[in-house]
């Protein structure tokens, strides 16, 4: 039940949060391209922890919000954002990412096609 996001820093959670909360099927994989500490709790457990302590229910409130920043940043850099703009954004906040994950995955995340991530990367080298 988690997302692909190569936006997602170090220590951060990734998940999809809507099928967590109506206890759906996910229509999306993970798939963890860097070495990666997995932690699964049930969604019957978080509950109880919600209800025994509020640093919990805290902490569930943080990472809603989380989610819901991260999904309306990329939703909203579809939007208003040109791919090169997305993809100078990605590479200001994982300037290594280029060595650990392949070109084809960070095109597909930037929304575009291989060739044109190889023409915006082209492009801003010659500038």
């Amino acid at each position: 039940m988690t997302q692909f996001d190569l936006q997602s820093p170090k220590h951060q959670f990734v998940t999809s949060f809507t099928s967590f909360l109506a206890q759906t099927e996910c229509n999306y994989y993970t798939e963890a391209m860097s070495d990666s500490l997995i932690l699964y709790i049930h969604v019957d457990q978080l509950n109880l922890l919600y209800r025994q302590s509020h640093q919990w229910e805290r902490f569930g409130r943080l990472v809603a919000e989380t989610a819901y920043h991260t999904v309306m940043r990329n939703t909203e850099g579809f939007l208003f954002k040109k791919a090169e703009d997305r993809y100078l954004e990605m590479l200001e906040q994982h300037p290594d990412i280029f060595s650990s994950i392949p070109l084809y995955h960070i095109a597909s995340y930037l929304g575009i096609q291989g060739p044109s991530l190889s023409r915006i990367r082209k492009r801003l080298v010659h500038k």
